[in-house]
């Protein structure tokens, strides 16, 4: 009884890291206006903004600056907002609700 309580448990801390880790993904990104194409924009000639997940930052020329253009980059934000939500409620399945203690192999002790 008591193993499985500190399963329960080193679960639920494993997910409640998972989500702390995810959390940065969530922040409203940054908007940065290029005077210039920068090395990533000058690889692709037709693109005139981008989305760069790790640092939750829009790079947009200042010549294609719009409302419009903004919206495009910010769905980026939200494409990636949706799958840590559903990434973060398939985990919860596994190591929030315990479900990975009920099926790993008996003689496995990790």
């Amino acid at each position: 009884m008591v193993k499985e309580s500190e399963d329960c448990m080193s679960n639920w801390k494993f997910f409640m890291g998972l989500v702390e880790e995810y959390k940065p993904y969530f922040k409203r990104p940054k908007i940065k206006i290029l005077e210039e194409r920068n090395d990533y924009l000058s690889r692709y000639p037709d693109a005139w903004a981008y989305y760069e997940n790790n640092n939750r930052t829009a790079y947009i020329l200042k010549e294609y600056d719009n409302l419009i253009v903004r919206i495009h980059e910010l769905g980026h934000w939200a494409n990636t907002c949706i799958y840590f939500s559903l990434e973060i409620f398939w985990e919860f399945i596994w190591w929030g609700l315990g479900f990975r203690s009920l099926v790993k192999n008996k003689g496995d002790n990790k």
